[in-house]
């Protein structure tokens, strides 16, 4: 993704309110006057697990997934919805992988 797309998903979508109700539910707070890069940054720090990137992925693929639908489905974009969906993908991930 360029440096211009990063900009639209980190001001535009996540100044969606749908965007920063989701985000919040897990207890994230992006500075949307940060650069892409600081806001990464931030969601690594308030989170504190190694895995953080995982989630960050998910939660931004079941955002993606909810504008999807509602844009080729006609489905309004449901929290809830998107968060069942991010539940869904994130236990396959952690099932996948060998604790040491």
């Amino acid at each position: 993704m360029d440096m211009e797309g990063k900009k639209h998903y980190f001001i535009y979508c996540l100044n969606a309110p749908f965007v920063q109700e989701y985000w919040i539910h897990i207890g994230l707070f992006p500075n949307l006057s940060d650069e892409p890069y600081e806001i990464l940054n931030s969601f690594r720090i308030q989170l504190q697990v190694q895995f953080y990137m995982e989630i960050i992925i998910i939660m931004s693929w079941s955002i993606w997934m909810a504008k999807h639908d509602w844009i080729f489905k006609g489905i309004t974009p449901s929290v809830l919805d998107a968060l069942f969906c991010f539940k869904t993908i994130f236990t396959q991930v952690i099932l996948r992988v060998k604790e040491d």
